[in-house]
């Protein structure tokens, strides 16, 4: 019997601290409540947007005024305020905050605008779940349990994936994905938008969309459904407004099937091999290089994030129709490239360098790894699925296979 009074003790004990997500770094639960009343302000001494983001945020349900004001301390009672210490980056990090809870006062500290978001962030789950209702809630006491928190994120790359290659969700989903992700301090969004069709509008090349935008895996049949640049813009700058970073995914030279239905003069498969012939780009042919480059062009001026993803994985050679085409043989030759493998990463290498000449990095699958073809410095390497383990993908970059520095996660 005692051990079960102790198991019981325990499951209150726990049942009491707050439920955030993630965890913070470091919580002290208090005694005492604040409660959002009619007296309630917001205050900021730096950091106006954030306070104001919050307050918008905290109107919706509570249907309270929550005036927001600039004050040089944070001393007052009934108030939320913000404090932005742009001194204090090494103590809180890029990311990090401060959020204190007293019956009297809330108050969120942070070396940058991201921190005070994710302060807020916090402060949002730590009201009753009612907080996050698109309507007024009536009835409800807006109360905040007391807690000192001291909170930094432990990975800074905290990522989502959304694939619209294969099944297209569409603006307003992705604006409520972004809202969830915000809502759990996830901070980079991938998003993977061509492959078997093209999800973005390049206006150099309409056909993208008119025909390579046509079904998904489901009804290969439905309407074209692609994101215009204007969508992309309004995608992008709201993720910003929630410290979001949206790296897209234009997969080369496999996955192709999108940009080579439209523009079947671009494929480099077998065409008497109708479940390849359109899978990969051609790796030698000059119309697609540049197809690629004015790709390139307009995704990177959508995409003001410092990363741009070329896929990269999976291309099987187009089921080895690299070997019996002509073009590709003779750039072997010429490049003294021993085999089809060396061929795509080459391919990749140059595609790569085309974007570190717009200001960004390349990332890559670790598919590109997989021989001793040197990469450009500054790669970025996300982990797919493979049988290798990770020490050896360190012991390529070692050698010199990958060239450091390299992201790799």
């Amino acid at each position: 019997m005692g051990n079960i009074v102790l198991c019981l003790a325990l499951t209150a004990l726990a049942a009491s601290e707050p439920a955030l997500i993630p965890q913070p770094a470091q919580m002290e639960l208090r005694s005492g409540t604040f409660e959002l009343t009619v007296k309630t302000s917001i205050t900021f001494a730096g950091g106006e947007i954030e306070a104001q983001k919050l307050a918008a945020a905290l109107r919706t349900s509570t249907d309270l005024k929550l005036p927001v004001s600039s004050v040089s301390t944070m001393a007052k009672n009934r108030e939320i305020a913000f404090l932005l210490q742009t001194n204090q980056l090494e103590k809180f990090g890029a990311e990090g905050y401060a959020l204190s809870v007293t019956p009297e006062h809330v108050g969120i500290s942070a070396a940058t605008e991201a921190g005070l978001f994710y302060g807020g962030r916090t402060l949002l789950q730590l009201l009753p779940p009612g907080i996050f209702s698109a309507n007024p809630v009536r009835e409800v006491a807006w109360t905040i349990p007391c807690v000192e928190i001291a909170d930094s994120p432990r990975f800074a790359w905290r990522g989502f994936m959304l694939d619209e290659a294969r099944h297209f969700f569409g603006k307003a989903t992705v604006i409520k994905l972004l809202d969830t992700m915000a809502d759990l301090k996830l901070n980079r969004f991938h998003w993977h938008l061509t492959d078997d069709r093209w999800r973005i509008e390049i206006k150099q090349y309409p056909k993208l969309t008119t025909v390579g935008a046509v079904g998904n895996t489901s009804n290969p049949d439905a309407p074209a459904a692609f994101y215009t640049q204007d969508d992309i813009r309004e995608i992008v700058r709201y993720a910003a407004e929630r410290h979001i970073v949206v790296i897209p995914e234009i997969e080369m030279p496999g996955h192709a099937r999108g940009a080579t239905i439209a523009y079947p003069e671009l494929a480099g498969g077998d065409e008497s091999d109708p479940q390849w012939k359109l899978f990969t780009y051609d790796p030698a042919s000059p119309a697609v290089r540049r197809f690629l480059e004015g790709v390139l062009d307009e995704t990177s001026k959508l995409f003001p994030g410092p990363y741009l993803h070329l896929g990269g994985d999976e291309t099987h050679f187009g089921n080895m129709a690299w070997t019996n085409r002509s073009d590709v043989q003779a750039i072997m030759k010429q490049n003294h490239l021993p085999d089809l493998a060396a061929v795509e990463h080459q391919f990749m290498r140059q595609m790569a360098e085309g974007v570190a000449r717009r200001g960004k990095k390349a990332m890559c699958w670790d598919a590109i790894a997989q021989t001793g073809f040197g990469l450009p410095a500054n790669q970025v390497v996300p982990i797919w699925w493979h049988d290798e383990d990770l020490n050896g993908l360190s012991d390529k970059i070692s050698k010199g296979y990958m060239s450091a520095p390299s992201d790799i996660f």
